[in-house]
């Protein structure tokens, strides 16, 4: 086909990929920074955290590095979304984006999709453990005990199912244009 004329859109959708995937990577080294930082200066994280913090237990800054470290996976995946968002625009600003790979790529994307939700269900448990391992927020009264939620998110799986349909299409699209080109 033939190729379009540059298409701002396409162009800021480029760019905006690939701004993402810088600060994708650099939010894994932070993680990764920080995750080693808190096993070096433990003693000395412990020490200021029990002035707001009395009740917190020495496993914290364990399972503080723990869940750091959980985060750097789901990065990685968002990174590889990322990849694959950026390739399918290549191909549109080719001009020739019904191309079997895009099917194949949308599914990819779906996939990672359900494996990050997976992995936030799992890490949900690691989270319960440092609000236990924290004890008692600072300023909060009595028996009240203030909690983050990690849920499955379900528009997230709803688009992870619209990517596996909407993939299925791009390879009925490539189909179509493979017999068209055949024809004439």
């Amino acid at each position: 086909m033939t190729q379009l004329k540059k298409d701002p859109v396409l162009a800021i959708a480029t760019m905006l990929i690939r701004l993402l995937q810088v600060f994708t990577i650099i939010g894994m080294a932070a993680l990764f920074v920080g995750g080693i930082g808190i096993l070096i200066w433990q003693g000395k994280l412990l020490m200021e955290l029990a002035v707001a913090y009395p009740e917190i237990s020495s496993s914290f800054p364990y399972l503080l590095t723990a869940f750091l470290f959980s985060m750097l996976p789901l990065l990685a995946l968002f990174w590889l979304q990322l990849s694959r968002i950026r390739a399918i625009v290549g191909t549109v600003e080719e001009g020739n984006p019904f191309v079997r790979i895009n099917g194949v790529r949308l599914r990819f994307i779906a996939i990672l999709i359900f494996i990050q939700q997976l992995a936030v269900f799992l890490i949900a448990p690691l989270i319960a453990g440092m609000q236990y391992a924290a004890g008692r927020y600072a300023g909060s009264g009595g028996d009240e005990f203030e909690t983050i939620d990690f849920e499955i998110s379900l528009t997230a799986l709803l688009v992870g199912l619209l990517l596996i349909i909407l993939g299925r299409v791009f390879e009925q699209g490539a189909d179509m244009q493979e017999d068209l080109e055949g024809t004439v």
